[in-house]
């Protein structure tokens, strides 16, 4: 029978005290290290101890579907990574009428000029190659093509999900993208940072001359057309890039230019605008359906071979966000702290470092989580208590090159639960924060490896043993 234990958390507690110890393998044996002194007479003496020597696996895994539908943006664009391979996330939306029902000429007197479809940026939100110039633009290459077959707002989509389109390209963009500058319209108006395709004459013509009942209603328009599909091509001469497009904001739409004679047979240029507007607005009630598509291919990468493999887990770990990859980690042996009699957890710390070399840049934080025997995860209390303070919270620390969590609390109840039926074999979970807007990602290095003079993954945990 295990012997009796008192686990105590002691909250708001500064320890000055600095922890350099590398965790050289999964299965290396440290004695504890003796931090205190004497600091009440007699038999209430108190010690303080500091342990990682902790059993610890991890590996790398693919991520779980996301969904994707019912974004206000869109992350579009394609790179190549030696590390994690291609990458590429497009989109599918429907449009809508501005102005349902306007008021036009006859089809026969409708005079078609051009049909635009443009896409506004959110302003920052790019990810490619850390050496790669946002001022000087990056070349990329966007094609466009119909949907044939009906999405439907209030469907679930995933990343992963895909609708029928039609071959025939309507448009393409195929040039250098400046992620920077205001764009001066023909007619001498400036409108934000953004991309315009010029699609297809008879697409537009087509569009056009649809009967009334197109422009009644969304209904009828979407009955007519289903929608547009945003696929990103590679470029072949570069690494490639990726940008955040905003689908709710009235400059990201489909723009018809035309004329009709007006009361005195003189013709008039007239526009109609189809909007993306893809999430709640109290402006406008009516929303399209709209979803991002996912596409790793890490054939010939290195990660190729890693992927749910522990033993390559105690060298190097691989995140990615976009439903890419994520990390296990597995605590093997936590119920051995009580085995040392009567104990305070004063603080446990998870440390991940990463590799700051990488040309791609990482997440800026990510999330810790139980890994629940359903298959299902829970965010730590220590990560919903701390999220966004002091940097413990899975902040990336640069100059520490690093991730840390502070997971007290959780391993003080993991221990609490403790029984013969569980033995405190624990799994956590980590991933990247709003990995479905970028597609950042991270090398993080294990339990084990061969870079000298570089941290390995270890858990901290300073105790005061009572007497």
């Amino acid at each position: 029978m295990r012997p009796f234990f008192n686990i105590s958390f002691i909250k708001g507690v500064i320890h000055p005290f600095f922890f350099s110890v590398l965790l050289i393998s999964a299965s290396a044996c440290r004695k504890d290290d003796n931090l205190g002194r004497d600091v009440q007479p007699g038999d209430d003496d108190l010690f303080i101890h500091v342990t990682d020597t902790f059993n610890i696996l991890a590996e790398t895994i693919r991520s779980p579907l996301l969904r994707t539908d019912e974004r206000a943006d869109v992350f579009v664009g394609i790179y190549n990574d030696p590390v994690f391979g291609t990458t590429s996330s497009s989109f599918y939306t429907q449009v809508l009428h501005a102005d349902e029902d306007p008021d036009l000429a006859p089809v026969e007197d409708r005079k078609f000029d051009s049909i635009i479809l443009s896409m506004r940026f959110v302003s920052g939100n790019v990810y490619k190659d850390r050496n790669q110039s946002i001022f000087s633009g990056e070349p990329a290459r966007f094609e466009i093509h119909e949907i044939i077959e009906p999405i439907n707002l209030g469907s679930n989509y995933f990343s992963n999900s895909a609708v029928k389109t039609s071959p025939t390209m309507l448009g393409v963009f195929d040039g250098f993208v400046n992620l920077v500058d205001d764009v001066i319209l023909t007619d001498g108006d400036t409108v934000p940072p953004q991309i315009r395709i010029r699609l297809s004459d008879e697409f537009g013509e087509k569009l056009l001359k649809a009967g009334n009942e197109v422009y009644a209603t969304n209904e009828g328009l979407h009955d007519f057309f289903n929608g547009l599909y945003v696929k990103p091509v590679s470029v072949s001469s570069n690494k490639g890039a990726g940008a955040l497009y905003e689908i709710n904001g009235p400059n990201s739409r489909l723009e018809l230019y035309f004329r009709e004679p007006d009361s005195n047979a003189i013709d008039e240029a007239k526009t109609l605008f189809f909007p993306m507007r893809a999430a709640a607005s109290t402006v406008a009630p009516d929303l399209a359906a709209s979803f991002m598509r996912y596409e790793h291919d890490y054939e010939n990468s290195e990660i190729s071979d890693v992927l749910g493999n522990t033993e390559e887990g105690s060298r190097k770990l691989y995140m990615q966000g976009m439903a890419g990859t994520d990390v296990l980690i597995y605590f093997q042996d936590l119920n051995r702290l009580l085995d040392k009699g009567n104990i305070i957890i004063n603080l446990a710390e998870l440390y991940i470092p990463f590799d700051t070399a990488q040309e791609f840049i990482w997440p800026g934080r990510i999330a810790v989580a139980r890994l629940l025997a359903d298959s299902t995860t829970e965010l730590l209390t220590d990560q919903l208590n701390t999220f966004g303070s002091r940097g413990v919270d899975g902040n990336a620390s640069y100059s520490a090159g690093r991730y840390r969590f502070r997971i007290t609390q959780y391993l003080e109840e993991r221990l609490r639960a403790f029984s013969a039926d569980n033995p405190v074999d624990e799994v956590l979970y980590l991933s990247a924060i709003n990995n479905d807007r970028s597609p950042v990602r991270s090398v993080m290095f294990g339990t084990s490896h061969n870079i000298p003079e570089t941290d390995s993954l270890k858990l901290v945990v300073t105790y005061t043993l009572t007497r």
